[in-house]
């Protein structure tokens, strides 16, 4: 049982607390006023949402107050009691941090701050989830004949899915393609069968076992004759090796002859037999390294006369250039300097100051009094019948006298406005003159500073070039080092045809050297070539035995694999066998298996609304105060279908028959029933609006249902209505739900 609700900022609900009653709780308010918003906050304190937000006609954040205050979040508070236990739920919502969810027993934290975690305990603890919830035990506004409302092609399913039976159905569905998948893996395995049966025929084992021994013999005698040869092969190997040394030391020596040869050959075009070298070589490269140096000293003193002479240059064209510059930059800063009296400008443009702030205060206070005629003028416009200055009584001639005279002095003041403001432009329009005469002056004594420092800097530079002249005389001048450079070139001459004569010496014992080599080495080109040829064709046959020996075993591997293929196709039609064989058993226990799932699904269909419509013969009496018909039930056969019971026995459909009175009756009484027959743990039931389309007579019938006798079945009843006949008619709990929309009021609640 629903002991208490707690509602902080939630939709129009500021700060609201409802402590209910077992038995009948009604809600009755205009409206707007905030009823809805209770069985909301009901459904979204157990499971987190409720029908609006699942269905996304508005969003989480939009349950947090936005007038006549904005919040920033928003906190619902549930207490109940079941089975012998006391349970708290406290869910808050956060614009801008992530929303929380407790649940507490006997005030002690069981789950949370997750949401889900919370959602997932209470279905377990009341048995029952949120869908089954929404369908049975919360009806929202208009949708007390849910039920009826289903399309007849889709009513099994929802009615199925309501009972669980749609779990079976589901099911049974998930045997019939298991036993049509088994069917087509059999067709398939059958399939596969014969075409193993098929390859195993085309093997012939016996003649291929025959063909493995035979290659086994030829690959016996072929690795005799290759270890025969391979021996014969190492015996020669070794004369081999030593006449190939022989060669490879004959031919580089014979290359190294050559080559001193033609060196030569060149040394001796490049000596001249008339040119004599008197000195030896270690003078002559002695004479060479002091002339090299002479040189180097001429070159390094030439370099630095080069160096300082375009210094020299560059400085005098530098300071050449400075003093033009220097002599244009004199002339112009002449041109600046203007004599002016500095002090009698400054005292001119003070008087003119003063009388340009005068002026400008003039202007603001004739403003102020044009503001103050304007507003008068504004005042008896509109009626005024007394005297803005000494609040006198004032006729409507009086008005339109004071009205005229005010409206002259208006003009008067704009003019004279005006005038002032002209004044003020030309008296601005002086100081400004008078302010840049003032940084002319400023500038004039710059420019006579500038004008002195430029003349001093002038006669500094003309200083610096006459001293620059003056060095440039003293530089020493250019040395020749044309007879030093001849001196070197027959140096050079004398020192070559020297070494080159030493190096023909050298060549000619080389090649004395190399020739007496060659002849020790007793080196015989016919006796290579034969070893060689008789060497190489012996390898080549060994290699021809090994190609046959490659091959031989590549054929065996071939039968090998043939064999390993006949086996393993034997051993897949052995497992064939067992496979076709179990699944012809598994086709047999999915056909058991799926009749027994249409018999389960049969009968408890037939339970279920066998105990509906014991529920219905007891409630539709209570619920429908008429005559015309005494009784409802619900039929299963092909669909679901609510159909009530004439006087004459006969059983007709709700849809399409009945009027809309009779629907809500048929509607109300088939939710009951099956909120008895399918949530007896929970005993909770919330209607919302239930008197929809209900006569004077029904509602009567339906107050007394909800005093007396649905109590007995249901242990706690929420009703949601606008209709106040209800509120006099039922002696239950009562809550009036008021809230001044006009100035965007909260909810309050008053209990009845």
């Amino acid at each position: 049982m629903i002991k208490c609700l707690k509602l902080e900022n939630w939709k129009t609900h500021h700060n609201s607390e409802i402590n209910f009653t077992k038995g009948t709780n009604i809600f009755v308010g205009k409206i707007g006023a905030g009823k809805s918003s209770i069985v909301d906050a009901i459904c979204y304190a157990f499971y987190g949402t409720y029908p609006a937000l699942q269905t996304k006609k508005l969003t989480l954040q939009e349950t947090i107050m936005f007038k006549p205050i904005k919040k920033d979040s928003s906190k619902v508070v549930l207490i109940f009691e079941y089975e012998d236990k006391n349970y708290k739920i406290e869910r808050e919502i956060f614009v801008e941090k992530t929303n929380t969810a407790k649940l507490y027993q006997n005030d002690k934290l069981l789950v949370g701050p997750k949401q889900t975690d919370v959602n997932d305990k209470i279905s377990e603890i009341l048995g029952i989830d949120y869908n089954l919830f929404i369908k049975i035990v919360y009806s929202e506004q208009n949708e007390i004949d849910y039920f009826l409302k289903i399309a007849p092609g889709k009513r099994k399913e929802q009615f199925d899915s309501l009972f669980g039976i749609n779990n079976l159905e589901n099911i049974k569905i998930n045997s019939r393609e298991l036993s049509r998948l088994i069917s087509f893996d059999k067709e398939k395995q059958v399939a596969l069968n014969k075409q193993i049966i098929e390859q195993i025929s085309n093997f012939n084992i016996l003649e291929i076992e025959s063909e493995l021994q035979k290659l086994n013999a030829q690959k016996d005698e072929i690795e005799k004759q290759i270890l025969e040869e391979s021996q014969t092969k190492q015996k020669l190997e070794t004369e081999y090796t030593t006449e190939k040394e022989k060669k490879q030391i004959f031919e580089t020596k014979k290359t190294e002859l050559t080559i001193l040869e033609s060196k030569l050959k060149e040394i001796l075009l490049l000596i001249k037999e008339d040119f004599s070298v008197e000195e030896p070589i270690e003078k002559l490269n002695e004479k060479k390294n002091q002339i090299e140096q002479r040189l180097k000293e001429i070159e390094d003193q030439n370099k630095k006369y080069e160096i300082l002479k375009k210094n020299l240059e560059s400085q005098d064209l530098f300071y050449q250039e400075q003093l033009t510059t220097l002599e244009k930059e004199i002339k112009n800063t002449e041109l600046q300097i203007m004599p002016v009296d500095f002090e009698k400008l400054q005292a001119e443009k003070k008087e003119v100051e003063e009388k340009a702030n005068l002026l400008h205060q003039k202007i603001l206070e004739n403003q102020s009094k044009l503001n103050e005629l304007k507003k008068g003028i504004e005042e008896l416009k509109k009626g005024f019948l007394k005297c803005p200055v000494c609040d006198s009584q004032l006729n409507e001639e009086q008005v339109k006298e004071k009205l005229k005279e005010k409206q002259n002095q208006e003009i008067e003041a704009e003019k004279v406005i005006k005038d002032l403001e002209k004044a003020k432009i030309e008296i601005n329009e002086k100081l400004e003159n008078l302010k840049e005469q003032e940084v002319k002056v400023k500038n004039n004594q710059r420019f006579k500073e500038i004008l002195e420092g430029l003349v001093e800097k002038q006669k500094t530079f003309s200083i610096t070039k006459e001293q620059l002249a003056e060095k440039i005389k003293e530089v020493p001048e250019k040395q020749e080092i044309k007879k030093e450079q001849e001196e070197l070139i027959s140096l050079n001459l004398r020192i070559e045809q020297s070494k080159l004569k030493v190096k023909k010496k050298e060549i000619k014992e080389q090649q004395s050297t190399l020739q007496k080599a060659i002849s020790e080495l007793n080196y015989s080109e016919e006796k290579y070539l034969s070893v060689f040829t008789e060497y190489k064709n012996l390898e080549t046959k060994t290699n021809y035995l090994k190609s046959q020996k490659e091959n031989l075993s590549k054929q065996e591997q071939n039968i090998k694999a043939n064999l390993l293929r006949y086996n393993k196709l034997k051993e897949e039609e052995n497992k064939q066998k067992d496979l076709l064989e179990r699944l012809e058993r598994n086709t047999l226990d999915v056909s058991y298996f799926t009749k027994a799932l249409e018999n389960s699904q049969n009968q408890l269909r037939t339970v279920l609304v066998n105990n509906i419509n014991q529920t219905l013969d007891l409630i539709w009496p209570k619920v429908y105060p008429y005559g015309d018909y005494v009784s409802a039930r619900l039929k299963a056969e092909s669909d679901y279908i609510l159909e009530v019971q004439t006087k004459d026995n006969a059983w007709i459909r709700v849809e399409g028959l009945l009027s809309g009175g009779e629907r809500t009756c048929a509607a109300l009484s088939i939710r009951v029933a099956i909120a008895l027959s399918l949530t007896k743990k929970l005993g909770l039931l919330i209607l919302d609006e239930p008197t929809h389309n209900l006569d004077t007579k029904t509602i009567a019938s339906i107050s007394v249902i909800l005093e007396k006798d649905l109590p007995e079945l249901v242990d706690q009843i929420f009703i949601v209505t606008h209709d106040s006949k209800l509120l006099d008619a039922v002696n239950s709990s009562k809550f009036i739900i008021e809230r001044d929309k006009e100035n965007d009021g909260v909810s309050k609640i008053i209990e009845g």
